[in-house]
């Protein structure tokens, strides 16, 4: 059964079938003692921390919640939510819409609109406004005659009264 060994220069990993003898790295050539190992079977073996100073990690540490590398700047994202813009304008569209329409209904079947009515209804409106204002114009000359009169009565009032006091001043000569 092979097992995993290890080199101990360049670390690489091989399977070798005998665990006794000499191990030549693949990689570097080099020849050492093997280190009996579990096989593949038992499962990952974890490596023991160093000894000396800590190295600093050459990858980044890991989130554990969001399985992200920390320190890892956040992707970008738009600059503006064009989609949340572009649903509320077609929302006002449609409110438009729809109140253009109800408009529209409501305009044409009010019942003083003209659209929906026979000509003949027309033609006996007209009719009774030309009436209308024929009676109005007749009740105007009417009026102004009867002015014409009421200041024609006052000036012969006031020319007879002119009259009555010439005719005194005569008698009153005459007496003299």
């Amino acid at each position: 059964m092979p097992t995993l060994v290890t080199c101990p220069e360049c670390h690489e990993r091989f399977d070798s079938e005998d665990e006794a003898a000499d191990q030549r790295c693949p990689k570097c050539a080099h020849v050492f003692q093997s280190k009996p190992r579990a096989p593949y079977t038992e499962g990952i073996q974890a490596k023991s921390a160093p000894a000396g100073p800590v190295a600093k990690a050459t990858t980044p540490a890991w989130d554990e919640e969001d399985d992200k590398p920390l320190g890892r700047p956040p992707t970008p994202r738009a600059p503006f939510p064009w989609t949340a813009l572009l649903i509320l304008l077609l929302g006002l569209l449609f409110f438009a819409l729809v109140f253009s329409a109800g408009f529209n209904i409501w305009f044409l079947m009010r019942p003083d609109n003209d659209f929906f009515r026979g000509n003949a209804i027309r033609v006996q409106e007209q009719q009774a406004i030309e009436r209308q204002r024929q009676a109005e114009m007749a009740a105007e000359q009417a009026r102004q005659a009867q002015q014409a009169q009421q200041e024609e009565a006052r000036r012969l009032e006031v020319a007879l009264e002119r009259e009555r006091e010439r005719v005194r001043q005569l008698e009153q000569q005459l007496k003299k």
